[in-house]
């Protein structure tokens, strides 16, 4: 491998190793804050990763091990000196192997066990991804919220196993409501589902909304007794031409404020922020 080839994919690798890292300290902290009672960040509302604590800090002692050593090999470089990766390719084909295994501890920490959509994790790092692309391409980017009406009511009602299978139902429609690869669903809270629509304009946005909000107010869901429990959701929607100066978190704060002005004005409906 060309040393210009290692610079490229070591910094790639720093960087999923870095997030992959504070991800999971991330998600330690909430995990040890929900289990001694104190009051967790705001992310804890959103679905957690299933893995534990001990193993969290498995992955993070050997991620800080290979960051450590990827650091060394990247300063090494940019300075024009001999490293070891040029004395041994093995060393190289070992950082192949360990990135595969970051990538499958980035799906643990990044999706909800529960309808195998990402989570919050996974939705802040896929935006900002298409939020600059975006910028660069001068592009028109789309966010869809959908939320569960009445969902805390429900839930009580029903209990959780039925409240879970409704949830997974919701994921599965949203899903296949959409149609291109390059789209990406998350389920950002209990009740709520965030679609990323890259290179869309507002029509286009739109048309996506409303088949999702059409097609969960179509879907039969039955009760264990054969009793049909009515589903809808109301859509909160945003559209922007992202510029430099602007942040990610604007689009998500004005689909979230479509998505309550939805739920104030009736349910059941699309608004566009």
């Amino acid at each position: 491998m060309e040393t210009k080839e290692q610079g490229t994919y070591l910094s790639d690798f720093q960087g999923i190793i870095g997030n992959i890292m504070e991800n999971l300290v991330d998600e330690m902290y909430e995990s040890r804050a929900s289990e001694s009672g104190s009051e967790p960040s705001i992310r804890s509302a959103a679905p957690q990763t299933a893995m534990n604590i001990e193993e969290m800090k498995k992955v993070i002692g050997s991620l800080q091990a290979y960051l450590s050593k990827v650091t060394v090999a990247i300063d090494d470089m940019e300075r024009g000196q001999p490293h070891y990766i040029d004395q041994n390719d093995a060393f190289m084909k070992d950082f192949i192997s360990t990135a595969d295994n970051m990538l499958e501890a980035a799906t643990l920490v990044m999706h909800d066990p529960l309808t195998g959509l990402a989570n919050v994790r996974g939705f802040d790092s896929r935006l900002s991804i298409e939020w600059n692309r975006a910028v660069r391409e001068q592009q028109s980017l789309g966010l869809v919220v959908i939320g569960i009406d009445g969902f805390s009511e429900k839930a009580q009602k029903y209990g959780e196993t039925t409240t879970n299978m409704g949830i997974t139902r919701v994921a599965q429609i949203i899903k296949h409501a959409i149609k291109r690869s390059t789209d990406m669903i998350a389920r950002i809270n209990d009740e709520e589902f965030a679609a990323i629509l890259p290179n869309t304009e507002f029509d286009g946005t739109s048309i996506v909304a409303e088949r999702i909000r059409e097609e969960i107010a179509n879907m039969v869901f039955t009760l264990k007794d054969g009793t049909p429990l009515k589903i809808t959701t109301s859509v909160g929607m945003c559209v922007m031409v992202p510029t430099q100066d602007e942040r990610p978190n604007i689009i998500v704060e004005r689909a979230l404020a479509a998505l309550i002005n939805a739920k104030n004005t009736g349910t059941n409906k699309v608004v566009n922020g």
